[in-house]
């Protein structure tokens, strides 16, 4: 009897070898805070967003916005996110963060610091050596200043390009 006949072995057809998607990685977080001198942004920042590792950018300390703009665009470059530390008490004000985040990808959220007026400015005027100078060196200019910007804050509208409000 004749041995049976195998069919030949089907050729190895070279396949691409799996395509692996990597884990996705962070495009980077701007959280933008909105309050008057005095509402607690920066307490907000030491106490509870430090430890996390956002990283403050705050116009007193850089005394400019474009600084502030700069230092911020270094963070998302790197993925990282950002605690906008400034009055941003306008729509214009704030709108340099929506569109930084855009441009790097990255998400671009509000904490929104609601103290009345008279509270921001008696913070004000017991600061010790603030950094931007409005302190209790000179109680009457941190009355002044906070009066001034309420008289220019405008609310945060759902129209900023905001991914999310925080109040």
């Amino acid at each position: 009897r004749a041995p049976a006949q195998r069919a030949p072995a089907p050729r190895a057809v070279a396949q691409p070898p799996p395509v692996v998607q990597p884990a996705p990685r962070s495009r980077g977080l701007v959280v933008v805070a909105v309050g008057l001198p005095g509402s607690g942004k920066s307490t907000f920042f030491r106490r509870h967003l430090a430890a996390l590792g956002l990283e403050r950018c705050c116009q007193d300390v850089l005394k400019r916005r474009e600084k502030v703009q700069a230092a911020v665009d270094v963070i998302l470059r790197r993925g990282g996110a950002a605690y906008v530390d400034r009055t941003n008490y306008n729509a214009p004000q704030r709108a340099h963060w929506v569109q930084l985040a855009r441009r790097r990808g990255a998400a671009v959220v509000v904490l929104r610091f609601r103290t009345s007026t008279d509270v921001c400015a008696q913070r004000c005027a017991a600061r010790r050596n603030h950094e931007g100078g409005l302190d209790a060196r000179n109680p009457a200019q941190c009355a002044r200043v906070v009066n001034m910007l309420q008289g220019k804050f405008r609310e945060v509208a759902a129209g900023e390009g905001f991914d999310r409000v925080i109040a």
